[in-house]
């Protein structure tokens, strides 16, 4: 299923090349990013072989998905691939810092990225409305370039966006997280079968 989904979106997005917009937000074209993760989850729990590939130092990896991912957007490279080859480039992140225990860049070596993981998902929900604020604010002030831009976003977006996903995870998260005390866990698929028996 997750090979296929990744098949059918290349083929919509072939289809739909010159339309931007449907390339970055149509629900065909961004699928690959959850199969991808699927995949990966997937062979991390059954592929011994796989989990053993991400041992050793792969710092050149990060280097040169990095450097992708800023250079990408000077290039004429078509968007039909580009977030497919980024969502391979976190993936690897991912499974290198969960399977990779003699990296150098082990981000748990790092006190703060550690704490800071319980705020990622407010980052992720809120960060996007941040960066607009700032664009709207140097639109009017008519300073709006990309270095002016990029330099702003990590001065003060950053961390805007930091106490906002802080004052959600307080205020809105930590209570729902609260509620999963009241739901019911299935450990197992042996649970599962005798619930479905």
């Amino acid at each position: 299923i997750f090979y296929f989904a990744i098949v059918l979106s290349l083929v919509f997005k072939i289809l739909n090349y010159d339309k931007p917009n449907v390339l970055y937000y149509h629900s065909l074209s961004v699928v690959p990013d959850l199969a991808i993760g699927g995949l990966a989850a997937y062979y991390s729990l059954n592929s011994e072989k796989f989990r053993n590939f991400f041992k050793g130092n792969n710092w050149i990896i990060y280097i040169v998905g990095f450097l992708f991912m800023y250079l990408q957007r000077f290039t004429n490279l078509s968007s039909i691939f580009v977030r497919f080859i980024e969502a391979l480039f976190y993936a690897w992140v991912i499974l290198d810092q969960c399977h990779n225990r003699s990296s150098s860049l082990k981000l748990s070596k790092f006190g703060f990225l550690t704490k800071m993981g319980k705020y990622t998902y407010g980052l992720y929900m809120l960060h996007q409305t941040v960066l607009y604020g700032i664009l709207i604010l140097l639109r009017i002030l008519g300073t709006e370039n990309y270095w002016v831009t990029l330099l702003t976003n990590f001065v003060i977006g950053l961390p805007v966006a930091i106490l906002l996903a802080y004052l959600s995870y307080q205020f809105l998260e930590k209570r729902f997280l609260l509620l999963k005390e009241k739901l019911e866990y299935i450990k197992n698929a042996n649970e599962i079968k005798a619930l479905s028996a």
